[in-house]
């Protein structure tokens, strides 16, 4: 989300323990957490962080002289920060439709369905962001409304 974010021009700051490899150059990359999020009555104004540069990092990669465990050199290198923004998306660990339903076929990670929203489990449909690009509201929108009429039809069948 973060990379199609930067794709289509928007200044993205990623605020994670964790940083995951592979984002985009252009991303502005925080280690740390959210510790708040403030606006007025136009909306979201700016957030404060708690940034820890060794975040995420293994206690090994710290430093190879370095007597201080991974703990203190955190406490040592968090700061709070203030970001302005104009938004915030909050990300959270998604379950993948397979765990769920382990037949369920996938392409590169994306639910297989054809044009009515069907999957190859009979009764099962599929619609969205899961389904592939474009990630845009109108596509979900368009895409569910088949899948529920497809649905309906299964059922009264």
């Amino acid at each position: 989300e973060a990379n199609f974010m930067a794709e289509i021009g928007a200044t993205v700051h990623f605020v994670s323990r964790e940083l995951p490899a592979g984002l985009d150059t252009r991303i502005q990359k925080h280690a740390g957490k959210l510790l708040s999020i403030s606006g007025d009555a136009l909306g979201v104004t700016r957030v404060r962080i708690l940034e820890s540069p060794l975040l995420g990092q293994r206690a090994g990669d710290v430093g190879a002289n370095s007597e201080a465990t991974e703990a203190e050199a955190e406490t040592e290198a968090e700061a709070e920060a203030e970001i302005e923004v104009n938004g915030v998306f909050i990300l959270r660990p998604g379950v993948a439709p397979t765990s769920m339903l382990p037949s369920l076929e996938t392409t590169e990670g994306l639910v297989k369905v054809d044009a009515r929203m069907r999957t190859n489990i009979e009764g099962v449909f599929a619609a969205g962001d899961c389904t592939g690009k474009p990630m845009q509201i109108a596509k979900a929108v368009g895409e569910g409304q088949t899948a529920v009429f497809s649905a309906v039809e299964y059922l009264l069948d």
